[in-house]
């Protein structure tokens, strides 16, 4: 057989694995999965039922003292933008807003330093395709990979405001 026979061969069974691969059904639901209640828990593992907006290129980033349920915090893609937003101006009070009051004392001058540090040139890109919703003593909490690591949770507050349970912002180690 001549070698441009072989190769031709090749390349078709290369284009037919390929198309039956992308023609394969996907294992994500093609439907919206409904959205838990306080009555019934997620299971940890569950994916978000009603997916996370995301994020407006035209956010406007108020910050947190301005008002009283900033918009940049109503959802944990504003959070995430929000938090990004404050480091980069460097408004520590607020920043230290976005995040659980017990998570806050974690937050020292040093922490959001070496935060800012961090972060200066980095994309922070969470993997919101990935994120697990569930329901935490009555409080809706999205979990995401902020790095491809460990995952964030993003607690609803009463007010609506999402923040954050972990200072995801740290470079890793000690």
């Amino acid at each position: 057989m001549k070698p441009q026979a072989v190769a031709l061969i090749a390349f078709v069974v290369v284009v037919v694995v390929a198309l039956v691969f992308v023609a394969r059904p996907s294992e994500v639901p093609s439907r919206p999965v409904p959205a838990s209640d306080a009555t019934t828990p997620t299971p940890p593992n569950a994916r978000l039922a009603i997916p996370v907006p995301p994020p407006s290129a035209s956010m406007d980033l108020l910050p947190l003292s301005s008002a009283a349920s900033s918009p940049p915090l109503a959802s944990p893609h504003g959070t995430v933008a929000t938090q990004l937003a404050l480091l980069e101006k460097g408004s520590d009070a607020d920043f230290r807003r976005t995040f659980l009051p017990s998570v806050q004392p974690e937050l020292t001058s040093d922490a959001i330093a070496r935060c800012r540090e961090w972060m200066r040139g980095r994309t922070v890109k969470p993997h919101w395709a990935m994120a697990e919703e569930s329901t935490e003593e009555g409080t809706r909490v999205v979990r995401v990979s902020m790095f491809g690591k460990s995952l964030t949770g993003f607690h609803e507050s009463p007010s609506g405001k999402w923040l954050a349970d972990a200072v995801w912002c740290l470079p890793p180690g000690p």
